[in-house]
């Protein structure tokens, strides 16, 4: 038609060449140039050498055209960086926290705990009193004797824990079983004693009401030593005539 420019070469396949060159209403064109994509449409009727990014005005000292506003049209580049690797030079690179566990450095070496026990032992001369209430007994790797005040020998009962935690979340988190080792059958050390036997008879021994556990030292008497309580649910059992023994005013036997 009259008063149309020609079309230019084809562009670049998937653009409409048509509605780029026709423009809208108060639109401009450019030609396009050989072999390139169309020029962008004059927007707001502005000289494109005068339009800046986003449609204002370059400011001053600006070169026409230049996107980001850097003074004299130049772009300074930020070198890369990642995290945990080398960065911008004079940068310490980013350090991953630290790893919780255990530190080898801060555990006790097993060889020096077995001769810190052994000569633990040895200052009471090598003996083990089990009427000690609360110590812990030595280690299995020690050699001492037990002498027997009415409480059972380490070598036939043990304990996973001799300092239990007075909550059951502290006694998960520290991670340790609470169980007794039981060794009924365990020979005794050298210059040891042999444990009692008592027949009791027909009847047995003297046991709680409740849980059935067996009359030991730790049992408290009461009621003048015709009852005792259980030290392991608190239970009062009435003691059986053949075992009752008058009580002195510190609670023992007065034999």
């Amino acid at each position: 038609m009259p008063g149309m420019m020609p079309p230019g070469p084809p562009g670049p396949p998937g653009i409409n060449t048509q509605s780029l060159n026709g423009g809208g209403a108060g639109q401009q064109m450019m030609p396009p140039m050989p072999g390139g994509m169309p020029p962008p449409p004059n927007q707001g009727g502005l000289p494109p050498s005068s339009q800046g990014q986003g449609g204002m005005p370059p400011r001053p000292g600006m070169m026409p055209g230049m996107p980001g506003g850097i003074p004299g049209g130049t772009q300074h580049h930020l070198p890369p960086t990642s995290i945990g690797g080398a960065g911008a030079p004079g940068m310490a690179p980013a350090q991953s926290p630290g790893r919780r566990g255990l530190d080898p450095d801060q555990m006790p070496s097993p060889i020096t705990v077995m001769l810190d026990d052994q000569k633990s032992v040895e200052v009471n001369g090598g003996y083990f009193d089990t009427r000690e209430k609360g110590a812990p007994p030595p280690l299995v790797t020690s050699d001492f004797v037990v002498r027997d005040f009415g409480n059972a020998s380490p070598r036939f009962i043990r304990s996973t824990m001799y300092y239990v935690p007075n909550t059951e979340e502290m006694r998960k988190q520290s991670g340790v079983p609470f169980g007794l080792v039981l060794s009924p059958m365990a020979k005794v050390g050298k210059n040891e004693v042999e444990p009692p036997v008592t027949d009791f008879g027909n009847s047995g021994p003297v046991r709680c009401i409740r849980c059935k556990a067996y009359m030991c030292s730790m049992m408290q008497f009461i009621d003048g030593g015709r009852r005792f309580q259980c030290v392991f649910c608190k239970a009062t059992t009435e003691v059986p005539a053949d075992y009752f023994q008058h009580l002195d005013h510190q609670v023992k036997d007065l034999q």
